[in-house]
């Protein structure tokens, strides 16, 4: 009696193997935009983008 090969799940098909996934690419920064750690924290008033992301002030803190 032959006994039917075990499917393990989860496991890709050999036709899905052969499809080239597309590489999504880094976005793109602008050459001006400054590195995070160049903001001087104490002086920020807004948002600003850098490199590494947005760096947001610090919440003010109101006097009740």
């Amino acid at each position: 009696m032959a006994t039917k090969p075990t499917k393990i799940p989860g496991a890709a098909d050999d036709a899905a193997k052969s499809v080239p996934v597309a590489e999504t690419p880094a976005p793109a920064v602008a050459a001006d935009v400054p590195n995070a750690i160049d903001v001087d924290l104490a002086t920020l008033k807004s948002p600003i983008l850098t490199r590494q992301g947005w760096l947001v002030p610090a919440p003010v803190e109101r006097k009740a």
